[in-house]
C-alpha cells in the first residue's frame, strides 16, 4: 500500500511538472516529440486510474526520460526545483513577518498582569494598514489605533528598541495621570479595585534572575471600549500629577498596565508614538515560559531552571 501511494505521488508530481512545461514551453519543441510526451502522459494517467503499481513505476520512468529528451535545456533540474521551492517558502515567510503577523516576546514587567514576562505573542501587522518596514512610515492606513489597543512599536526615543504598551489617548486628546488615575479630556477613566494584594514575579534581564515576588493593588480599568487589569504599587504615595499632555496629529499616547513600573509616554518630558512607528496590534499569547511554569528535571537529565511552561496562558486572548 505504501509503495502504491509513493508511486502515485511521484507520478502525479511528474505529470504536474510536464503539464507546466507543455503550457510554457510546448511551442518550442518539435511536434513529434510533443506527441510522444502527450501519449506517455495519457498512458500514465490511465495506469494511475487503474491502480496498477508496476505499470505506474514503469510509465513514470518512461515519461521522465521522454520529458528529459524533448524538453532538454528547458526543464529545471531537481536541484533547481528544490532551491526554488525553498526560496519561495522563505520569501513567503519573510513577507508574512514584514506585513501580516510577527511574534513578540515580553521582556519586562511593564504590562503585568495582562502580559507576563516570558509570554510569546502574535501581533497583527495588517490591522491598521501597510507599513513600510525600517523607515517607520505608513504606505496605506485604513484603521487608526484606538484607546485600549495593546500595540508593539518602535520606540521614538530609543530607535533600537521595540516596546509594547496600551494606547491611552489618540490625536487631539488631552491626557493626565492624577494619583495613578487616568483622565482624558478632563474625564476620569473608570476603574475599580479588584484585589489589594496581587502577587507577581519580576525579572532582571542583566542577571537572568527572577526577583522576589511583588505585591501590588490590582485594579480593573477602562480605556476607550476596552476593560483591562492594571497594577498600582502600595509602597509609595500617589500624590502625583503627570501631565497634562496633548497628543499631536498622527500620534498616540501609551501607558503600561503596570502603571508604576513602566517607562511609557509620561517619562522623559512626555513623548508620543507616530503611527508609522507602530508595528502592529497584539492579539493572542501563543505560549509562555517563565516563573511558576511547569518544568521537568532529574539528575543527569534536563537541567533544573526557575522557569517553565505556563500552560494556562497558551492561546490566551489579549484584552
Amino acid at each position: 500500500m505504501a509503495s502504491l501511494r509513493s508511486s502515485r505521488r511521484d507520478a502525479k508530481d511528474l505529470l504536474k511538472e510536464v503539464k507546466g512545461l507543455t503550457k510554457k514551453q510546448g511551442k518550442k519543441v518539435p511536434a513529434e516529440g510533443f506527441s510522444k510526451v502527450a501519449k506517455a502522459q495519457d498512458e500514465l494517467e490511465t495506469a494511475i486510474r487503474g491502480n496498477q503499481p508496476d505499470q505506474i513505476v514503469g510509465l513514470t520512468r518512461k515519461l521522465d526520460e521522454l520529458t528529459g529528451q524533448v524538453y532538454a535545456g528547458l526543464r529545471k533540474s531537481h536541484a533547481r526545483q528544490y532551491i526554488e521551492s525553498i526560496g519561495s517558502a522563505v520569501l513567503v515567510a519573510v513577507l508574512l513577518r514584514l506585513f501580516v503577523v510577527e511574534m513578540f516576546k515580553i521582556p519586562s514587567g511593564s504590562m503585568v498582569p495582562t502580559l507576563q514576562i516570558g509570554d510569546h505573542l502574535f501581533i497583527s501587522k495588517f490591522i491598521y494598514g501597510i507599513r513600510i518596514p525600517f523607515v517607520n512610515s505608513m504606505l496605506v492606513q485604513w484603521h487608526n489605533p484606538q484607546p485600549g489597543d495593546v500595540i508593539v512599536f518602535n520606540s521614538p526615543i530609543e530607535p533600537d528598541k521595540d516596546l509594547i504598551k496600551r494606547v491611552a489617548a489618540v490625536p487631539g486628546d488631552k491626557i493626565e495621570v492624577r494619583n495613578d488615575i487616568v483622565f482624558v479630556n478632563g474625564q476620569m477613566q473608570p476603574r475599580r479595585k479588584v484585589k489589594e494584594d496581587y502577587q507577581y514575579w519580576d525579572y532582571d534581564e542583566n542577571t537572568d534572575r527572577w526577583f522576589d515576588e511583588t505585591r501590588d493593588s490590582l485594579w480593573e480599568e477602562t480605556l476607550g471600549k476596552e476593560t483591562h487589569a492594571a497594577l498600582e504599587r502600595r509602597d509609595i504615595l500617589h500624590a502625583v500629577l503627570e501631565g497634562p499632555f496633548t497628543v499631536p496629529p498622527g500620534q498616540i499616547f501609551v501607558l503600561g498596565d503596570n502603571r508604576d513600573n513602566s517607562a511609557d509616554s509620561r517619562f522623559n518630558g512626555g513623548w508620543t508614538v507616530p503611527y508609522g512607528n507602530i508595528k502592529g496590534k497584539a492579539f493572542i499569547i501563543m505560549f509562555s515560559w517563565g516563573k511558576g511554569g511547569w518544568w521537568f528535571c532529574h539528575e543527569g537529565g534536563f537541567p533544573c531552571t526557575e522557569s517553565g511552561l505556563r500552560l494556562d496562558r497558551f492561546f490566551k486572548g489579549i484584552p
